[in-house]
C-alpha cells in the first residue's frame, strides 16, 4: 500500500527515527479535538525565535467563552505548547527542562500574539516593557499550558518531581498535572490512557489492541474524504505487524473498501437514475461496513462488498 509514499519517507532523513511519528500525531490531535472543530488552531513546528528554535505543536483556543467538548480539549488553556515524544522515544528530565524553557520563551517573546500591533511592538525589545499601559509579558503564564505526550511511563521524571516535593495530580488514567514555578504542566502517558476517552492518542503506537484498531477503522469509514486519516490508519497498521497476523482480511479490506464502496454506490445510484441515489448507496454501504467492523465481522464485510444479495440482506437486518 502506498509504495511511493513509503519510499519517500524512507529516503527523507528528517523522518528518520521518532520524527516519523510527528505527522501522524498531528492528525491524532485533530481527531481527538474533532468535537471542537472550528474552535482551535494547531500550528506544527512553531518558531519561537528568529533563529531555528521550535516547539513541536502550538494549540491556540480561538474563542474565549467556548467550552471545549473533547477530552483533550478540556485540558487545554488559551495557549498550549505540546511537546510530543514518538512511540520509540521517551520523556527525559532534559526534555522536561527544555520544555519549561520553551514555555518561558513563549511567554516573554510575543510569539503568541499575531496581531499587527503586537508584531510591531515586538520589533523593539523594549516596547512592551517601556509602555506602562501594556504588561511586561506578551502572554500571561496563567493562560499557558505546557503539555508533554509520551508513550512509556516517565518513571525518572515522576520520581524527580516527587523528590523535589512537586505536587502531582493524576486527574484521569495517564493524565498527570503539576506546576513548576508559574507554568502549569500536563504529562499525557499514552500507554495508560482510557481508549474510550483518548482512542486516537492512546493508539499512536506499536502496541494497538485489535479491538481499538477496529474502532479506529470504523471511524475511518465516516470520513471518506480524509486522506490524512487514511494515511494515519495505514501508518498504525504498518507499525503493528501482529495486527496483520491476527486478522489477515484487515489489510485487504482497507485496500478495497473505499474503491468498492464508491463503485457500488455509483452503480446503485445510476440504477435509480438519480444523483441522490448514488450518494445514498455509498453512504448506506459505508454505514453497514462501519457496523460490521465494530462487531468484528470481517468475513461478512467481504460478502457484502462482493454480493448484492448479501448486502441487501444485511441492510434489512440492521435497518439500513
Amino acid at each position: 500500500m502506498r509504495k511511493e509514499q513509503e519510499s519517500k519517507i524512507s529516503q527523507d532523513p528528517s523522518t528518520s527515527g521518532y520524527r516519523q511519528w510527528h505527522l501522524p500525531f498531528q492528525t491524532v490531535l485533530r481527531l481527538s479535538l474533532e468535537p471542537d472543530a472550528g474552535h482551535y488552531m494547531i500550528t506544527p513546528e512553531r518558531e519561537l525565535t528568529r533563529k531555528p528554535l521550535r516547539i513541536d505543536f502550538l494549540i491556540l483556543r480561538l474563542e474565549e467563552g467556548y467550552r471545549m467538548k473533547s477530552s483533550l480539549g478540556k485540558l487545554l488553556k488559551k495557549h498550549t505548547i505540546v511537546e510530543y515524544k514518538g512511540a520509540t522515544d521517551y520523556l527525559s528530565l532534559e526534555d522536561l527542562f527544555k520544555g519549561q524553557t520553551y514555555a518561558s520563551l513563549y511567554v516573554s517573546s510575543g510569539t503568541g500574539d499575531s496581531s499587527p500591533e503586537r508584531q510591531k511592538d515586538s520589533a523593539s525589545s523594549e516596547a512592551s516593557l517601556s509602555d506602562p499601559a501594556r504588561p511586561g509579558l506578551a502572554v500571561s503564564p496563567e493562560e499557558l499550558l505546557l503539555m508533554f505526550v509520551c508513550y512509556p511511563y516517565p518513571r525518572k521524571v515522576i520520581q524527580f518531581l516527587q523528590r523535589t516535593s512537586v505536587r502531582i495530580e493524576e486527574n484521569a488514567p495517564g493524565i498527570y498535572r503539576f506546576r513548576l514555578w508559574c507554568i502549569d504542566i500536563v504529562i499525557i502517558v499514552q500507554s495508560c490512557l482510557d481508549s474510550a476517552e483518548y482512542l486516537w492518542i492512546k493508539n499512536l503506537s506499536s502496541n494497538v489492541p485489535p479491538e481499538d484498531f477496529d474502532l479506529m477503522a470504523a471511524q475511518q469509514q465516516t470520513h471518506p474524504e480524509d486522506k490524512a486519516l487514511d494515511d494515519l490508519i495505514q501508518f498504525i497498521y504498518d507499525n503493528n505487524p501482529y495486527l496483520q497476523k491476527e486478522g489477515e482480511n484487515v489489510c485487504k479490506v482497507f485496500d478495497d473498501i473505499r474503491e468498492k464502496a464508491f463503485n457500488q454506490g455509483k452503480e446503485e445510484g445510476f440504477n435509480q437514475g438519480k444523483e441522490k441515489g448514488f450518494g445514498e448507496g455509498e453512504n448506506q454501504l459505508s454505514r453497514l461496513i462501519q457496523i460490521l467492523l465494530k462487531n468484528g465481522q470481517m468475513d461478512d464485510i467481504s460478502s457484502v462488498i462482493s454480493s448484492k444479495d448479501a448486502r441487501h440482506a444485511f441492510y434489512k437486518r440492521y435497518g439500513l
